[in-house]
């Protein structure tokens, strides 16, 4: 089949129905698969006056027919995705370093994202079809949610990014610029994971109740830990002893909380929520050391856990990334204070302290 278009940017939506074409003339046609040579069934045309009008407004039409209209500026298409999740929902790159999330079918312009650079740009959607990545002539790789505030940067290339993909089965996302190839794990290092074999618990602690006193045992430690309980009404279901008996777990409904022994029972170290269901079951696994909380529908998930300090600044100086010549990226002023790993008169000075450009201020734990 032969079609006379000149087109820039192809993509098959996944049901392998419609084409959608990007031509250097700033347009974008989608046609049905069967019968290409039919007219199209929606056509974008993204080239725009050199005074463009206001997000949401129409272009002023001039008062006067002899007047000059303004030039047009053709925006050549460099790009085109179906989502996976909503097939009307065509994602456009444009080289005027803007994403375009269009709806074909009711032909509505969703939302715009710009890179703020001139030039060839790639787009890729998630395997979800919520997040967007964005290629960039500044060397950077946006990570654009439309619809919400988030937005992120993924730094490392050292020229312009030309091409990026996600792992359809995995949180990995792989961009390429003239001078290397990045793979990113998209997924927070203190992200939960699901574990697929039935763990061994640690620390499984059963609960006893007097008046607004519970105390926690440990069966194969034989010991007991006697906590005041703030809301006798509200009585967790679960509850798990660490090894060395200074940390202690309670699951209430679908939150799971982490405590310190001595530490007031409204004021938990940290909180997690249910992915699924609510939690039945809580323990401690080690060898990476972990918190587990199962769900009520048979779920296990898995938090990183750290006994002391140190083990929580190993953890977080190994999580930074590594930069574009080899060198792993530094804790910023800030996250050092709350580490404890700067004095304290120092940390009173951190919050004026210009960032490390090879800082890890924008890595997600």
């Amino acid at each position: 089949m032969h079609l006379p278009l000149a087109g820039f940017a192809l993509a098959f939506d996944k049901t392998s129905s419609f084409l959608a074409i990007g031509s250097q003339n700033g347009s974008v046609q989608v046609r049905p698969v069967e019968h290409p040579e039919a007219p199209a069934v929606a056509t974008l045309n993204l080239s725009a006056s050199q005074k463009p009008a206001s997000p949401g407004k129409q272009a002023d039409t001039p008062r006067d027919s002899h007047e000059p209209k303004e030039p047009q500026i053709v925006v050549p298409v460099s790009s085109v995705a179906f989502s996976p999740a909503d097939p009307d929902r065509l994602v456009v790159g444009t080289n005027d370093g803007r994403a375009t999330l269009w709806n074909w079918r009711s032909d509505e312009i969703l939302a715009q994202f710009s890179t703020r650079s001139s030039g060839w740009i790639n787009v890729a959607f998630d395997p979800a079809g919520r997040v967007i990545a964005v290629t960039s002539p500044d060397g950077k790789v946006y990570l654009w949610t439309p619809g919400g505030e988030n937005k992120q940067e993924l730094r490392g290339h050292r020229q312009s990014t030309w091409l990026v993909d996600f792992n359809k089965t995995s949180n990995l996302l792989v961009s390429a610029s003239g001078e290397s190839v990045r793979i990113w794990s998209l997924r927070p290092a203190l992200a939960p994971s699901e574990l697929k074999a039935t763990p061994q618990l640690l620390g499984v602690a059963t609960i006893d109740w007097s008046a607004d006193m519970i105390t926690l045992r440990a069966a194969e430690r034989g010991k007991a830990i006697p906590r005041m309980f703030p809301a006798p009404n509200q009585r967790p279901q679960a509850a798990a002893l660490a090894e060395d008996g200074q940390r202690f777990i309670l699951a209430d409904g679908t939150n799971l909380k982490l405590y310190a022994v001595g530490d007031a029972l409204d004021k938990p170290l940290a909180m997690f929520k249910a992915p699924t269901g609510e939690w039945q079951k809580v323990g401690f696994l080690r060898d990476p050391d972990r918190l587990v909380g199962q769900t009520t529908d048979g779920r296990f998930y898995a938090w990183r856990y750290f006994k002391d300090v140190e083990a929580l600044r190993s953890f977080a100086v190994n999580a930074l990334p590594v930069d574009d010549q080899g060198r792993q990226a530094a804790l910023p002023p800030l996250a050092k204070c709350r580490l404890g790993i700067l004095r304290q008169e120092v940390c009173s000075q951190a919050a004026a302290m210009p960032l490390d450009p090879l800082s890890a201020a924008d890595v997600q734990w």
